[in-house]
This record gives C-alpha cells, structure tokens and sequence, in this order.
C-alpha cells in the first residue's frame, strides 16, 4: 500500500496537487495527523482516500442529510438562546452567557457553541460537524485551553487532549462503553508516532513533503519512506537544514530516499554530505 502523510488536507496548496496525483496513480490512502472536522467533505471533494488518526479512533461517520439546527442546541439546564442584533446569544436570566456560530453563509446550521465565564473569556466550546453531531469539547480557565474531548457519533468521549501552556501534554485514548483508559500517551509526538505505526505496514511506502510533524510521525515505522523535497535546503539564517542533514547522514534512519530537483541536488552537492539518499526528478 501507498501512502502520503500531511498534518492537516489543505487542497488550495500548490504541493498538494503533486500528492494527490500519486495518491490517485497509486490508489493509495492519504493519513492526516491534524483533528479535522471536515475529513469526510475533503476526502470526497479531492476523490482521495483519507485516513485521519483521530477520526479512526472515534469511528464517527458523516450523515449529509442531516445538520444541527439553532432550536436543536444540547443546551445547559436553565439557560435558552436569544437574537442580538445579528448573533445568537446563550442567556441565563438577563446575562449572556455564551454565543452561536454558524457554518458559513448560514444563519442556522450551527458549527460552535461557546459558553463564556464571568470576564467573557472562554470556559467551554463545543464543536459540530456540518451533520450536527458533537466532533469535540474543549474546556478552558483563564483563558487558557486545559482539555479538548473527541467524540464518536454517540456524543461519547473516545480521545482527549490534555494541555499544559496551550501545549498538549498528553492524550488518552479511552473506551466508551465502559470510560477506562485504554492507552495514554505522554505527548502529541507518541500519540502521533505510534497511530502511524498502526496503520503503516513493512512492506508500504510512505511519502511526506516537508520536514516537520509528518516527518517525524514515521518515527516508528518499518515502511519505505520517501521525502519529496519541497522545502530549500537552506534554511533562512543561510544555514543547510539540519533535519535534512540527518537524513542524509542516516542520523535518521527512517527515511530511505529524499526526492529532490537538479536545483537543490546541487545545494546539497557544495557540501561534504552524503548523497546515497537522493533522489533526483
């Protein structure tokens, strides 16, 4: 099986079009690292197979007959939505206590409910998808993002995110029925790595174009994997990219071959690097 790695679809990307040309050549699946509420939409819109590590784990499954409408908002005990002006409003008594967004160009379709604490600040957000089932929940104090819950269709917790200085700090992965711990991991970077070695078998091939989070989720992989350069060798203090450079010195073994245009061949040539690596297109 082939597969191409992005942290999150971004279709209006030129390099985007040069992976999915693969993708399609080869029938292969696209893994996305990012949460994504719109997988499915992108997925069909770009004709492409899309695995993302987080909607595997929920299972949630996307109904286009149906959405979440303002009088249908799960709302809290004691509190009812009101028009100001242009928005929707969450009020208790006479104080607001929250607001609605809607998907764009709808006054209707709702996309996220945020309820606000007594400076107005964030407390809590929920997230709908475009079917009007619950994609994620996350909590704040004092502005700052403590947790994020994913949910399968049965609005039940599946994945959380724990953060620590806006920063994940860790991600448990739970079952639903019975709310125990199946696996924690101890960073984003765990979580990440060891989905993908999930998916990706020895005998696939992988490839990612830039070297960043899609890079390093292979970290656990047994696969071929593939940089197709994008980025310029050079970085922009004048300095070789030193991800690259350990690519090249095998310092990073889990990267087999590095695809690379007779331009950046070159930069890499005025070096005293290895080139068994490279790949020239």
């Amino acid at each position: 099986m082939d597969y191409e790695i992005v942290n999150t679809l971004r279709p209006p990307l030129r390099s985007w079009r040069a992976q999915k040309e693969r993708l399609q050549r080869e029938n292969g699946i696209l893994i996305t690292l990012a949460p994504d509420i719109n997988t499915y939409q992108k997925s069909l819109n770009e004709h492409v197979n899309v695995i993302n590590i987080i909607d595997r784990l929920t299972k949630r499954s996307y109904d286009p007959t149906t959405f979440l409408a303002a009088n249908q908002i799960p709302l809290r005990r004691g509190v009812k939505t009101t028009r100001d002006q242009e928005q929707l409003v969450i009020v208790r008594g006479r104080r607001t206590i929250g607001r609605v967004e809607f998907y764009e160009n709808s006054v209707d379709h709702v996309h996220l409910v945020t309820y606000l604490d007594k400076d107005d600040e964030p407390q809590l957000v929920e997230e709908y998808a475009e079917d009007g089932k619950l994609f994620s929940r996350s909590e704040y104090l004092n502005n700052q993002l403590q947790s994020r819950n994913f949910y399968n269709d049965a609005a039940e917790i599946v994945v959380t995110f724990t953060y620590r200085n806006n920063t994940v700090h860790a991600v448990t992965v739970e079952d639903p029925n019975t709310r125990q711990s199946i696996i924690s991991y101890s960073s984003l970077a765990d979580f990440m790595t060891s989905q993908v070695a999930e998916i990706v078998q020895p005998d696939d091939w992988v490839g990612v174009l830039y070297m960043d989070v899609e890079l390093f989720a292979l970290a656990k992989t047994l696969s071929t994997n593939v940089l197709y350069m994008e980025e310029n060798p050079i970085n922009f203090d004048g300095k070789f990219q030193t991800t690259l450079a350990a690519i090249l010195t095998n310092e990073i073994q889990y990267i087999r071959y590095v695809v690379v245009d007779h331009a950046k061949a070159a930069q890499v040539a005025e070096t005293d690097l290895p080139t068994d690596k490279l790949v020239i297109k």
